[in-house]
Order: C-alpha cells, then sequence, then structure tokens
C-alpha cells in the first residue's frame, strides 16, 4: 500500500483538472535543459511533457508519455493521407501498448494531463485513458471529481465519465443513478444524458448486472435529452429475454409526444427482440390506431418487410 499511496498523493496535490498556464505569473519557462522551471506563483515546476519535476516517474515513464503526447498531435493539414493513416497506426499501437505498461505509465499520464491545459483535445483524452487504463486505483481519484466538476472541459468531463464507467462501475453507478433518474430538468452542466447512458451499460456489463431497469425508465422518461432516450430504446435490444425492456419499449412504440424517432427505435428494437408474430401483431395493432401519416407509412413497411 505504500507505493500507491505514494502515487496517490502527488496527483492530489495538483488537482483534478488541467493547470491553466496563465502570462505573466506563473508561466513556466524552458531553463534549456528540457525541464521547465516554475513561474513565481504557478504550480509545480513541470517537464517539458507537462509532468511535475517531483513526481514520482522515471525517465522512461516520461519519454513514453511524451511520445504520447506527440503522436496525438494534429498534423499538417497540408500532408498526404498516407501520413495521417500512419500517424492513426501509430495512435493505436501506442495506445495499446502504454495502457499494458503498468502503473508507473498510468500515474505518469495521469500527472501529465493536469498540466495540459494547452494541449489539443486528442493529447488529454489520450492521457486521461491511458491514465485510467493503466492505473485504475489512482485514476479514479482523478476521474470521479473531473467528471462532475464545472468549468472543466466538457469533452474531458465526458471522457472522464466514460472511462470511469469502465475502471470503477461501482462508484460510476453510485454518481451517475440521481442524474439518470431524474424527474426534472437538468439544473447543472454535465455530460449530456446520452454518455451517461453509455456508461451506465459498460458499468452494468462489468459488474455483471443488468442495465435493462435504468434503460427502461430512461427510455420512457420525458425530462431525459433525445438522444439518451433513442440509445436506452436501441441497447435494450442487445438484452433479450427481459419483459421490463419490452414493456418498457412498448410504451415507446405509441407515445404521443411526437417524437416518431424514439418510435421508430423502438420498433426496430422490438422487431429483434418479440417472436415474429407477437411483434407483427403489435405493429398491425399500431398502424390501426396511428394518426401520424409519416408513422402510418413506416409501419407499413415494417410489417410488410417482416410479417408476410
Amino acid at each position: 500500500m505504500k507505493l500507491v499511496l505514494a502515487l496517490f498523493v502527488p496527483l492530489i496535490l495538483v488537482g483534478c483538472g488541467p493547470e491553466t498556464k496563465g502570462k505573466p505569473e506563473g508561466q513556466a519557462t524552458s531553463n534549456g535543459s528540457g525541464t521547465e522551471v516554475a513561474g513565481e506563483n504557478s504550480g509545480p515546476a513541470r517537464d517539458s511533457h507537462g509532468i511535475p519535476l517531483d513526481a514520482p516517474v522515471g525517465e522512461k515513464a516520461r519519454e513514453e508519455i511524451g511520445k504520447l503526447m506527440e503522436v496525438f498531435r494534429g498534423l499538417d493539414p497540408t500532408l498526404t493521407s498516407d501520413h495521417h493513416d500512419r500517424q492513426i497506426f501509430e495512435q493505436r499501437d501506442i495506445y495499446k501498448r502504454l495502457i499494458a505498461a503498468g502503473p508507473e505509465i498510468g500515474h505518469a499520464a495521469l500527472q501529465a494531463y493536469t498540466g495540459a491545459n494547452d494541449e489539443d483535445y486528442l493529447v488529454r483524452r489520450a492521457l486521461l485513458w491511458v491514465g485510467g487504463k493503466a492505473a485504475p486505483q489512482e485514476a479514479e481519484l482523478l476521474l470521479a471529481p473531473l467528471f462532475t466538476t464545472y468549468g472543466v472541459d466538457i469533452g474531458d468531463r465526458t471522457e472522464a465519465c466514460l472511462i470511469l464507467a469502465e475502471i470503477s462501475p461501482d462508484r460510476y453507478l453510485e454518481i451517475t443513478r440521481a442524474f439518470l433518474e431524474r424527474r426534472e430538468k437538468r439544473d447543472q452542466t454535465l455530460p449530456d444524458d446520452e454518455f451517461m447512458v453509455k456508461g451506465w451499460v459498460n458499468a452494468c456489463i462489468a459488474k455483471g448486472i443488468s442495465p435493462i431497469p435504468m434503460l427502461a425508465d430512461v427510455a420512457t422518461n420525458l425530462r431525459m435529452m433525445p438522444n439518451a432516450r433513442y440509445l436506452a430504446a436501441k441497447s435494450m435490444r442487445d438484452f433479450p429475454n427481459e419483459l421490463l425492456g419490452q414493456r418498457a419499449l412498448e410504451q415507446c412504440l405509441i407515445e404521443s409526444s411526437g417524437d416518431n424517432y424514439l418510435r421508430i427505435k423502438a420498433a426496430q428494437s422490438l422487431i429483434e427482440l418479440l417472436p415474429r408474430e407477437s411483434a407483427c401483431e403489435l405493429f398491425r395493432d399500431v398502424l390501426s390506431k396511428e394518426t401520424s401519416i409519416q408513422m402510418a407509412k413506416f409501419f407499413e413497411n415494417v410489417i410488410q418487410k417482416n410479417c408476410r
């Protein structure tokens, strides 16, 4: 445990989000030796990769994180497509290698993230994912507050949401339950509901439990963002033999809110979940009462295609 605690402490000290490198006060400046020296009112002195100089990270790990950051930086848009294709393969290779490299690499990535305010989004995203995958216990301390803290870049908060769902499903479910079960409009800035739904599914899969109760609730909750309801309706088709999910989809199928896309997603899932005869009987019944010309045409096509 001593090693783990030693890794935790420096990360907590530098905060949960990227530091703002403001000038003239607090700007880290190069000393000409590949490291940076902190200004009078800045945070910790950092190396050229944004990792604090006093962080317990070896030179090899620092170099690896530097390579990661370089590979994820944008290329000159005038370069030919082969350069961009090669970069994609390099990004995949280094990501796959570093997430399996162990806690020191993960710690280095998380420390570099806290100094990456001026880096492109893709660089910050790569640092978060490598940190989360390679050092999940430590990453939870950064990702949980990052996910819910107002003021941090919303893209970073969304990535934190998705990573936390994979590496710490219990903590993720605890944090997001109230957000997804709300019955009022959102009153705080958070990642879009659909990403929290995606994370909920991944966290439930990681724990070996069914996401259907929450998916059914989200799909039928008029207060949720539309894209979250669409994703919930679509995701339920991946979990057959769950009566609660089927009943929720049937409710969406006849919803009178005017959201035809939700109804289409519900129908597509029911086609996969119900026996053909049951699905066809349901669609014919809905068609007989349909008032929307657009949806009537949709159900006619569905019946023609699936109910011969």
